[in-house]
């Protein structure tokens, strides 16, 4: 009877024991290799929560719409004004008006603006010249020819577009001017395009004509005047009168 007693008071005890050492046990009882290769535990820094920043007040729900750029050209003064970089191409041809007094004249008889286009682009001017570009029409094709011969001192009759011996004239002295070969007797585009695609010439002046001088006729000189008195008369009282 007592020791039935002291049985059952130890046996929580004993109870208790056993799971406070199974653990222990398990571990023991595993194999090497599961220890070895059982992951090692990982240490976790500790995590400090920060306070929640406070927020803008929002005044609407709405998405702000971006702002608007309009962009404001500046004056051309300033484009003027700003330096030019150094290196860059300068324009070369400007297609306009570049006199209002030729405004409304035909190219191929505005010499300003020939002139202007061979100095700014020569090589510009000889493509036009040969692709016909400044060709004139073909009824003033005549007077077009005279015009650019009677300005180089080739042609010296008047500019009426008729086509006869001065204006043949004329081209013979612009060719013998230039040293070429035989002149062309009728107009062409051609002949249009040679005389203005070369530099200009300037056919000398015709000789003055001679005139047959008359003989100037002798002058005849009045006879000397003699510085002697002449005689004196005398009559006599005696003679009387004759009758």
């Amino acid at each position: 009877m007592r020791i039935g007693r002291q049985a059952r008071t130890r046996w929580p005890a004993a109870a208790g024991l056993a799971l406070w050492l199974l653990p222990a046990i398990a571990l023991a009882s595993e194999t090497p290799e599961q220890a070895e290769t059982a992951p090692a535990p990982r240490r976790v820094a500790p995590v400090r929560v920060a306070p929640a920043a406070s927020a803008a007040p929002v005044l609407s729900a709405r998405p702000e719409t971006p702002a608007v750029e309009i962009f404001t050209p500046p004056p051309r003064q300033s484009l003027a004004a700003l330096p030019r970089a150094e290196g860059l191409p300068e324009p070369s041809v400007i297609v306009g008006l570049l006199n209002p007094d030729t405004e409304g004249l035909p190219v191929w008889s505005d010499l300003a603006t020939r002139t202007r286009l061979r100095q700014d682009d020569p090589e510009g001017f000889a493509r036009l010249v040969a692709a016909g570009s400044l060709d004139p029409p073909e009824d003033a094709l005549p007077r077009a020819i005279q015009t650019e011969l009677a300005r180089m001192n080739c042609y010296r009759g008047g500019i009426d577009g008729l086509w006869g011996e001065g204006s043949r004239a004329a081209v013979a002295r612009y060719f013998a001017e230039r040293g070429l070969g035989r002149a062309p007797d009728a107009p062409s585009p051609g002949l249009f395009r040679r005389i203005v695609a070369a530099e200009d010439v300037a056919c000398p002046a015709p000789p003055a004509p001679t005139t047959a001088r008359a003989p100037t006729p002798r002058r005849q000189t009045a006879p000397e005047r003699s510085d002697t008195p002449p005689p004196q008369i005398r009559l006599a009282p005696s003679l009387g009168v004759f009758r």
